[in-house]
Order: structure tokens, then C-alpha cells, then sequence
């Protein structure tokens, strides 16, 4: 009777073993199915995170060029400045022999004076041809730079986010990694 209680008790410890044994077993591939969607989301992060410089890098070449396109525009801004005072110094000179040619003749004063009209609503048409330009380049210059403080804002945050995202994979990761078999027992 003795033998027939020991091994019912034996068969009993072994069955309870082996139940731990495949819930341990079991907890373990939960464990690596847990180990590997962490994984796969970590990479995920890397790819994008590669996407986002690769676009911060794009964005940098258009800001390049932007840059270019506008030192482009500022300089054809200083020659138009220039043409203008050449156009005001030639104005001038006209206006001087204008008023030489008044001085001699009355009919040669009205000729010049309709003349002069003409030459002072092309300088005030240049001037406002240039006034609006100035403006739309200004105007333009401002929409550039708000875009691009709103695109660097976005890339910075995107950025933060995805490396908080990676910090917090990664301290998973490694929390799991550091676990023993000795701690999935004791669970």
C-alpha cells in the first residue's frame, strides 16, 4: 500500500512538473513573440527615423537653393537700384539741359516742359514698378521664412518623438533581454 501511495505522489509531483514545465514553456514563447514585435517595431522606428533625415536633408538642398534663388533676387534688386539712380543721374542731366533750353525759347520751354512731364510719370512708374516689386519680394521672403521655422519646428518635434519612442523600445528591449529563466520560475 505504502509503494502504491509513494507512487501516486511521484506521479502526482511529476505531472505537476510537467505542467510547470509547459506553462514555463509557454510564458517563453510568449516572451519571444513579445521580443520580436519589439523588435520589429524598433526597426520600423530606425526606417523612419532614416526617412526623416533623409527628408531633413532634402529640405536642407531646397533651403539651399532657396538661399541661392534669393541672394539671385537680392542682387537683381542692387541692379535695379543701380539702373535707378543712373536713370535719376541721367533725369537730372536732362532736367539741367531741359531748363538751359527754357531760358531761350518759349517754344522750346513747352516742348521741354511736355517732355518733362512725360520723364517724371515714367520715373514715378518705375518707381511704383519697384515699390510693388520690393513688397512682393519682402512679402515673399516672409512666407519663405515662416515656412521654414514651421518645417524645422516639425522635424524637431518629430524628431524628439522618435527618439523617445526609440529610448522606451530600447529599455524594453533591454529589461527583456535581462531576464533569466530563473526569473520566468518565479513567475
Amino acid at each position: 500500500m505504502e509503494d502504491s501511495e509513494f507512487n501516486q505522489e511521484k506521479f502526482q509531483t511529476i505531472s505537476s512538473l510537467f505542467s510547470e514545465i509547459a506553462e514555463m514553456q509557454h510564458q517563453l514563447k510568449e516572451k519571444y513573440k513579445i521580443k520580436l514585435e519589439l523588435e520589429n517595431e524598433l526597426s520600423q522606428r530606425k526606417r523612419m527615423e532614416e526617412e526623416s533625415r533623409a527628408i531633413k536633408i532634402l529640405l536642407e538642398e531646397q533651403l539651399t537653393n532657396s538661399n541661392t534663388a534669393r541672394e539671385l533676387l537680392l542682387k537683381k534688386l542692387e541692379q535695379g537700384d543701380k539702373e535707378r539712380n543712373r536713370i535719376e543721374l541721367e533725369f537730372r542731366a536732362v532736367r539741367i539741359s531741359l531748363e538751359e533750353q527754357l531760358a531761350n525759347s518759349k517754344t522750346a520751354r513747352e516742348h521741354l516742359s511736355e517732355e518733362l512731364e512725360r520723364e517724371v510719370k515714367e520715373r514715378k512708374r518705375i518707381e511704383e514698378e519697384f515699390r510693388t516689386a520690393k513688397i512682393s519680394l519682402e512679402e515673399q521672403l516672409a512666407n519663405y521664412n515662416a515656412e521654414k521655422e514651421l518645417i524645422t519646428n516639425k522635424l524637431r518635434h518629430q524628431r524628439q518623438t522618435l527618439k523617445q519612442a526609440l529610448d522606451n523600445l530600447q529599455e524594453r528591449f533591454n529589461t527583456l533581454n535581462d531576464l533569466t529563466v530563473d526569473d520566468f520560475r518565479s513567475l
